[in-house]
Formats: structure tokens, sequence, C-alpha cells
């Protein structure tokens, strides 16, 4: 049996999202290891929510570096609110995954993806204009000088 098939027996048993939709947002076609397919998918969940935490703590924690600096006083107070409640709620669902990891059953992991699967559209969304208005800010002038002065 492909991936596909054996997903779709899970899909049967445990109302989990169509796999061309899942596949679409999380490459899940791409798994190796059919053993713990949930498994599998409940990582390539992980690693993209994982790399979204990593970006976002960043603009709200920056370190002494001039990327995160640059990238954290493009966003105003208000917008780092947004960004805060966001990260919140991908560290949950990465702190859920931990949980699932620890006591796996195909139940519980099909749970968190269904948890995860209900959060991803609002996380995509959000996630979006916060990357575009940081990807943005690489495009206007600023002097070098300017960008050390704000670091020290």
């Amino acid at each position: 049996m492909n991936i596909k098939e054996i997903y779709q027996k899970f899909k049967r048993k445990y109302n989990l999202p169509d796999f061309d939709d899942i596949d679409n947002e999380f490459e899940i076609s791409t798994i190796e290891e059919e053993h713990f397919l949930l498994r599998e998918i409940r990582r390539k969940m992980h690693d993209k929510l994982s790399t979204l935490s990593k970006f976002l703590k960043q603009i709200l924690f920056p370190e002494a570096d001039i990327i995160d600096m640059h990238e954290s006083r493009t966003f105003t107070d208000e917008e780092r609110e947004k960004i805060y409640s966001l990260f919140r709620t991908i560290l949950y669902l990465l702190r859920q995954n931990m949980l699932t990891a620890l006591d796996e059953s195909d139940q519980k992991t099909a749970d968190y993806i269904k948890l995860v699967w209900q959060k991803w559209k609002t996380i995509k969304k959000e996630s979006k204009w916060i990357i575009e208005k940081s990807a943005k800010s690489w495009t206007k002038e600023t002097e070098l000088k300017e960008e050390l002065a704000y670091l020290g």
C-alpha cells in the first residue's frame, strides 16, 4: 500500500482531514516510513510549527543581532501583541506535540493532527502578514549606521 491508501484508512477511522488538503500544507506524501504514518505526520506538523515559532521569537525577543533587531523594530507594540498571541497558540501546539510523543497512540496522534489542522488556517493567515511585513522591511533603504545605533 502507498501512503495515500494507508492514510485513507486512518482518515475513516479517526475522521482526519482529506489527504490532498493536508498534503498540500504539510507535504505528507514525501513520508517514506509507512509503519508509523500518523507519527510522521505529527512530526511534519511539528517541523512547520517549530520554524514559525523560531521566527516569531526573533521578532518578539530579538537578540543583539542586526537581523533580529531590524525586523523587530518593524512592528508596532499593537502588532507585537498580535504576534505574541499567535506565538502562544503555536507554543501550545508544540507542547501538545511533546505530550503526544511521550505517550503515543494512534488515537492521541490523530487527535493532535486534528487539533493542529483546526488551528492551521488561522496560524497560516496570521503568519503570512508578519512574514510579508518582515520581508518588506528589507526593501527599504536604511543606513548601516542607523541599524548599528539601534543595537547599542
